[in-house]
Order: structure tokens, then sequence, then C-alpha cells
């Protein structure tokens, strides 16, 4: 989902002017299907890169970690938590987000990886 706080904030409220101390947090989720023709050495791996608020993450509603700006990627080997069907959980905390910062794309990627195990 590349989008600006701006337009998170618009969808939030209207008007793009969200007092973001009132607003904490916001809570983005995905649903997902496990993907197909893995194999026995394959792992899978949810990666978050370009995040610019502080969050916790979560599969299938099992906390994974916590994200930070400060990691420029950050990545968790969800292979034995996969389920059929998956929703993933982004709770940002966005009073850390500020009005300068209204522009900002809230997160480049957020893929998943299918990895040879080592």
């Amino acid at each position: 989902m590349p989008a600006t706080w701006s337009v998170i904030k618009n969808r939030h409220d209207g008007n793009g002017e969200v007092d973001l101390s009132a607003t904490p947090d916001i809570l983005f989720t995905r649903a997902f299907h496990r993907p197909t023709g893995l194999t026995a050495d394959e792992e899978v791996w949810l990666v978050v890169t370009g995040l610019s608020a502080r969050g916790d993450i979560s599969l299938n509603g099992e906390f994974l970690g916590v994200v930070s700006p400060e990691d420029l990627t950050t990545g968790f080997d969800i292979t034995s938590r996969l389920n059929l069907r998956n929703e993933l959980e982004l709770r940002l905390f966005a009073h850390g987000v500020f009005a300068d910062e209204n522009e900002r794309p809230v997160w480049d990627s957020i893929c998943l990886e299918m990895r040879t195990a080592d």
C-alpha cells in the first residue's frame, strides 16, 4: 500500500487535520493465502522496508515483533506460522509523525519472500 500520511489521515477524518496525539495508532490489515508450491527446503519471510513510524506486527493474531523506522529492513520467518488463509496486522504508533511529514510514505514495501533454508 504505497500511501502518504496525508492520504491515511484524510481517510480517517475527511480533511487531513487529524490530531495524531489524539489518534496514537492506526491499524492496517491484509489477508492473504499461503503461497503454493513450497518445497521442504523453502522458508517464507515477511519483509518490511522503509517504515516511517514505529509499530507492532502480528500474523494470525500472533505477535511477530516491533518494527521501527530505524531499521531500514525488518524480516520475520513466518513459515511455521502460515495457515491456508492468513491475516497480517500492522499497528503503527502515529504519534511520532508530525505535520511536516504528511507527504512521507507510510512504508516502502511489505512483502513475502521465498528463501532457501540454510
